[in-house]
């Protein structure tokens, strides 16, 4: 109802924030937003005092227009009289949310291709049905499983910190720490429950920033493992990564 371009978010400023968690454990919307959502309804509802001393009646709100009978204001005139003195409110509103943990639900389907001669291991497909409760934009969400997918592939098949004898680090950087990118990644499809199990919190949400990174990593090793049984190597995927040499002592030792 009001426009995002009409709405400014001030970021990490300790002045007005001395204290703060970060967006760690998928808790930015979850915790963050309905802070932001209670502390949208109490200035709603200043607003609301303001426009019925602005109509002369009780007020209600829809649309971004207070409406009292036949006469109405629209946000804007009525923040515009309570700057210029004809209606009385406060525009400063101040909320802290406390949020407790929510568990998030889903199934993720992993296909890959396994080279039985190298042991090479090729993602293929990847299907995520989630219940991450209300989903308030369906883009950024699917970005966060997209994104969350492509690092499981990473704790799957490639990410590995090795040390040498001396115990200094022997992958310190992109050239020996390999991490997937798009050329690796497989197709992906991201599907939403249809009747979410809404969270007790403000929003309704649950967090979903790792939920896909976790789901992910055993989906693929579970594909690998089925991937071998069919072709006749009954073995259970112990470490990761499932690195190629891995995978070719697996099926050679069977």
């Amino acid at each position: 109802e009001i426009p995002v371009e009409k709405v400014r978010v001030i970021w990490g400023d300790t002045d007005v924030i001395p204290e703060g968690l970060g967006t760690d454990g998928s808790r930015s919307l979850t915790a963050g937003g309905s802070a932001a959502l209670l502390a949208a309804r109490r200035l709603k509802e200043e607003l609301r005092k303001a426009a019925e001393q602005l109509l002369g009646g009780r007020a209600e709100y829809s649309g971004g227009v207070f409406r009292s009978g036949e006469r109405s204001a629209s946000l804007a005139e009525v923040v515009d009289a309570v700057y210029e003195g004809r209606a009385k409110a406060s525009l400063e509103v101040y909320e802290v949310y406390k949020a407790y943990p929510t568990y998030p639900y889903g199934v993720h389907v992993a296909v890959v291709e396994l080279d039985p001669e190298t042991g090479v291991v090729k993602p293929v497909l990847h299907k995520a049905y989630d219940d991450v409760g209300v989903v308030v934009n369906p883009l950024l969400a699917r970005g966060q499983v997209y994104g969350g997918i492509v690092q499981g592939y990473g704790t799957a098949l490639y990410e590995e910190a090795i040390f040498d004898d001396e115990g200094n680090l022997a992958t310190p950087n992109f050239a020996f720490y390999y991490v997937p990118t798009a050329m690796e990644a497989p197709k992906m499809e991201s599907y939403f429950a249809e009747e979410p199990h809404k969270s007790e919190h403000p929003t309704g949400t649950k967090g979903i920033g790792e939920a896909s990174t976790i789901a992910a990593t055993p989906a693929i090793a579970m594909a690998v493992e089925d991937a071998l049984r069919r072709i006749g190597v009954r073995a259970r995927i112990r470490s990761l990564p499932i690195k190629p040499e891995y995978v070719y002592k697996l099926i050679r030792s069977n």
